[in-house]
């Protein structure tokens, strides 16, 4: 609060000597000389405040923000010993485990370069492991398995991770 009445009242003082030295058409060496002074001090005080904590003004010299916690995202299978690609048919699951310092959560798309998205599940369990089971119809094929981590309370999804390749293959019948 000190500093800006320092400037309401240096301001006031700026704005009356201006005045002075148009009434005087500019030719009272006083009025100019502390014109001057008056200007210089605002631009310092402006300076000096808007760098320092609990800032009035900011300035283009201010240094940058902090960034933000760097949000960390990691899944992998619970088994690992899985070869990959891994073969697999409708039904077969997998279980993973992750790992984030956010409130997102992993959700399960299976992707076909030529096609697009085959099967999008959010995968099911409890803490942090979850299982995803197949469903992609009739779909044989290569594909990928990709993770994208969504925020419960807005849907947005974010940070793909492509987990493997898949080899899917038709359901043996017994």
């Amino acid at each position: 609060m000190k500093r800006a009445s320092l400037f309401i009242v240096l301001g006031a003082a700026f704005v009356a000597v201006s005045l002075w030295y148009l009434l005087s058409a500019g030719r009272s060496k006083r009025a100019t000389r502390l014109k001057y002074r008056l200007g210089g001090a605002l631009l310092s005080i402006m300076a000096i405040t808007s760098t320092g904590c609990g800032k009035i003004f900011t300035s283009c010299y201010d240094p940058a923000l902090p960034e933000y916690e760097k949000l960390t995202y990691n899944i992998d299978f619970v088994d690992q010993d899985i070869e990959l690609p891994l073969t697999m048919s409708n039904g077969d699951k997998l279980m993973f485990k992750y790992e984030t310092n956010t409130s997102s959560l992993p959700k399960f798309v299976v992707i076909v370069p030529e096609i697009g998205n085959i099967q999008e599940s959010m995968g099911e369990g409890e803490g942090n492991i979850k299982e995803f089971t197949l469903d992609v119809g009739d779909f044989v094929g290569d594909a990928l398995l990709f993770a994208y981590w969504v925020v419960e309370s807005d849907s947005i999804v974010r940070n793909p991770q492509c987990l493997c390749g898949l080899n899917i293959v038709a359901k043996e019948e017994n």
